[in-house]
């Protein structure tokens, strides 16, 4: 009897052990479990996207591989939230050269097809994709930054102090404090001698300096008129007053802030008139004088552009020229749409007098520019973009024509 009930006994705390074991093993699984789980949300995001591209000289691979890219493209952008343009800018360029070659760069860890077809000219791929969603979004910020910043001044000539020099710097150290990525001026040269109209500026010249201010997305000129007396003056090839012998001067200027693809004004504030200085000092009180304006500027236009740039949306006019048909409005339309270089695209008019007009708008705070009408090309069109005249045809309109 008394073995009996030992036996039960035993058993029974066999019995209880078992039960601990097993709840402590339940629990165990369940932490493994949870942890996974919360590997795998922080790891990745599954998304479902769809891309598409353009069938040229029926090359089906080509067009199924930049498909590909563009539903890859999309999917980190559905899964970090932050618009990108698949073809702009170099910036862009970068972006689908690090970014976008995601089975080497861990920015989509598995993707499979879901469906792909041909609809006449466009080639059409669904796939649905892991994003490595904390890798991209920080890839996408380093990549993306503040809107690029140039400040425009003249050069220092024959050693002498150059007020707006003095100014300039001032500016860039307030821009860079403030989280503003500024360009380096020297790269500009082009286009400072294209707004001074120098006749030596080709029309090639100045295209390639308008496309160098579209990098800049703003561009920031330093304005300063030295007045010296009992001095000469002569103007150089570059269009600007050169200063000989200059002492006593005063000098007064401004600066102001335009778009670089289109030359409209943001912002335009101006100096005080400073007097008494001799431009051959560095250490005069005029310098300090200078850096002190320069500040208070830097000040204002850090205030200003934030508040420029956190909410703006802009609006640009197309001008399609030449008797365009209501079929070529439609491919252009697919086209710009294809590139997702805005966020609204609308046809305006068709055909009216010769010509046609689509409204394109987009924010600033986007990754992309207005630099996507010198690489974009319609199917089966022959056409050319013609310079922009901003003193004939106003800001923010672009001309495309077609033979």
């Amino acid at each position: 009897m008394i073995d009996s009930y030992k036996a039960k006994k035993k058993k029974s705390r066999f019995s209880t052990g078992g039960l601990f074991m097993q709840s402590k093993q339940v629990k165990r699984f369940v932490s493994i479990f949870l942890i996974l789980c919360s590997l795998s949300i922080w790891a990745g995001q599954r998304v479902q996207t769809c891309g598409e591209s353009i069938v040229l000289n029926k090359d089906r691979a080509s067009a199924r591989r930049s498909a590909l890219l563009d539903a890859r493209t999309r999917a980190i952008e559905k899964a970090v939230g932050i618009e990108l343009a698949s073809e702009t800018i170099l910036q862009n360029e970068l972006i689908v050269e690090s970014l976008l070659e995601l089975k080497t760069s861990g920015h989509i860890s598995s993707e499979r097809v879901l469906s792909e077809q041909q609809n006449g000219e466009l080639y059409n791929v669904c796939i649905e994709a892991t994003v490595e969603k904390g890798k991209a979004k920080l890839k996408i910020k380093e990549l993306m930054g503040q809107t690029r910043i140039i400040v425009l001044t003249e050069e220092r000539i024959d050693g002498h102090l150059i007020p707006q020099q003095i100014v300039g710097e001032r500016l860039k150290e307030k821009l860079k404090k403030a989280g503003f990525d500024v360009l380096d001026e020297t790269h500009f040269q082009s286009f400072w001698l294209a707004e001074h109209g120098s006749n030596r500026t080709s029309e090639q010249e100045k295209l390639m300096a308008f496309t160098h201010a579209l990098l800049a997305g703003l561009v920031v000129v330093v304005q300063a008129d030295v007045s010296p007396s009992n001095t000469s003056q002569s103007i150089n090839p570059y269009g600007m007053k050169e200063l000989s012998k200059a002492h006593a001067a005063s000098a007064f200027g401004s600066i102001r802030v335009f778009l670089g693809d289109s030359g409209l004004i943001v912002a335009e504030k101006s100096f005080d008139r400073l007097s008494g200085f001799d431009t051959t000092s560095l250490d005069s009180a005029s310098e300090k004088a200078l850096v002190r304006a320069g500040k208070d500027l830097g000040q204002w236009l850090t205030r200003a552009l934030t508040k420029y740039l956190s909410n703006h949306q802009r609006k640009v006019e197309l001008i399609i020229e030449n008797t365009p048909s209501t079929a070529f409005v439609e491919k252009v339309k697919a086209a710009l749409k294809l590139h997702r270089w805005a966020n609204h695209i609308q046809i305006v008019e068709v055909n009216k007098f010769g010509r046609s007009r689509l409204t394109l708008s987009y924010s600033d705070q986007t990754i992309y520019l207005a630099h996507f009408l010198e690489g974009l090309s319609i199917p089966g069109e022959q056409a050319q973009i013609a310079f922009p005249d901003h003193t004939r045809r106003g800001p923010n309109i672009l001309v495309y024509q077609f033979k």
